[in-house]
């Protein structure tokens, strides 16, 4: 068996996640593609983590995506958290998430004083909701209190959390299209981008997988699981058909698997240098929470990892591929302020940097920037 390093697993990972150097603007897409999407519960974090792996992006140009060329959606994924992925892969991912059934459980069902014909009875009315339309939150619960007429579900029709939406995104019977003002709106998915493919079920989650490890391996099957947000059994199942494609290495004391293919890549250690302004919920570091000595000292954990919420991670300042620092955006008329909290003293040539990645900041939101790094 293989032996690697957090090292060598690290500056693979950041390379595969164009964090070790940025691609061009024309690819933004299949950057959000190798990315398995970028996590969107806070929207306003998407344009900044693609800025960490994209030359010159402008705010306007991640917009475009969503709204006009429709190249991008943002819809409910992994974990049920909101992720913007590409228009090409959300058929893929929703292919994969059939087998998600929380939303069935007698557990969740009581928890919220439902029963399964009121999941049933929404999921049948969604799409004929969103025929041919474009809905607002409020107009879509009213659209669908009229089909089914249950209107003892009109609260959780317009909870923010989508307590009853969240299974028709992950049939991919429902997404999210334009803003409207300050409102978000839904639509049908198989109308809002230009091709709609049907996958299989098992097929499509070996797919999805692949992309994981292909972007954030070496993984356990407990970490695939968490990512994908089911319990380690139904995780191993799928790695279990994907055995031809796998080879198991230790890497951080224990076993964990990679493609085969990546094998020769994986060997050899990247010199990583630079540095890097990730948002909250980036998923480089998302991914790295459950082996977080991978990318940040433990004596800086609980300043980027909040305690107990695994998957939520504060805005990191990544320098030669390790998490060293903190930081904060403040956004004033025409202008933001990058706020540095080193964790320890920084270079000369480190600062340098930072100067430059709180310059691509200020062109990213169309502002003057300016840095200002405090004492560690």
């Amino acid at each position: 068996m293989i032996s690697l390093s957090w090292e060598q697993a690290t500056s693979w990972r950041l390379a595969r996640g164009h964090l070790a150097r940025r691609v061009a603007g024309a690819r933004l897409v299949p950057v959000v593609a190798d990315m398995c999407g970028a996590h969107a519960q806070i929207m306003s974090s998407v344009p900044l983590a693609l800025a960490a792996r994209v030359s010159r992006l402008k705010q306007s140009r991640v917009d475009a995506a969503l709204q006009g060329q429709r190249s991008l959606v943002k819809s409910w994924a992994m974990r049920g958290t909101l992720h913007v992925l590409t228009a090409d892969d959300l058929p893929l991912f929703c292919a994969a998430q059939r087998t998600r059934d929380q939303y069935m459980n007698p557990s969740f069902l009581k928890y919220f004083g439902l029963e399964l014909a009121d999941v049933e009875a929404v999921l049948d009315a969604i799409p004929r909701a969103l025929d041919g339309q474009t809905l607002t939150r409020e107009e879509l619960a009213d659209q669908i209190l009229k089909i089914t007429k249950r209107r003892h579900l009109a609260e959780r029709l317009r909870s923010g959390w989508g307590e009853l939406l969240k299974p028709a995104a992950f049939r991919g019977l429902m997404c999210f299209g334009p803003q409207s003002g300050r409102a978000v709106t839904f639509v049908r998915p198989d109308q809002w981008v230009d091709r709609w493919t049907d996958y299989d079920t098992d097929d499509a989650l070996q797919q999805v997988f692949r992309r994981f490890l292909a972007a954030y391996g070496p993984a356990s099957r407990a970490e695939v699981a968490r990512w994908w947000g089911v319990r380690p059994p139904e995780a191993g199942r799928v790695l279990e058909l994907m055995q031809p494609d796998l080879a198991e290495v230790e890497c951080g004391g224990s076993k964990r698997w990679v493609l085969r293919s990546d094998l020769p890549s994986l060997k050899s250690p990247r010199v990583v240098e630079g540095a890097r302004l990730l948002p909250s919920f980036d998923q480089l570091l998302v991914m790295s929470a459950p082996h977080s000595e991978a990318i940040v000292d433990a004596a800086f954990k609980e300043r980027i990892y909040r305690a107990r919420i695994a998957v939520w991670s504060l805005p990191s300042v990544l320098v030669d591929g390790r998490v060293r620092a903190a930081w904060k955006l403040k956004r004033k008329p025409g202008r933001v302020i990058i706020q540095v909290q080193p964790f320890e003293p920084l270079s000369p040539e480190s600062r340098s940097h930072l100067e430059e990645e709180a310059g691509r900041v200020g062109a990213l939101l169309d502002a003057e920037a300016r840095l200002e790094v405090s004492p560690p």
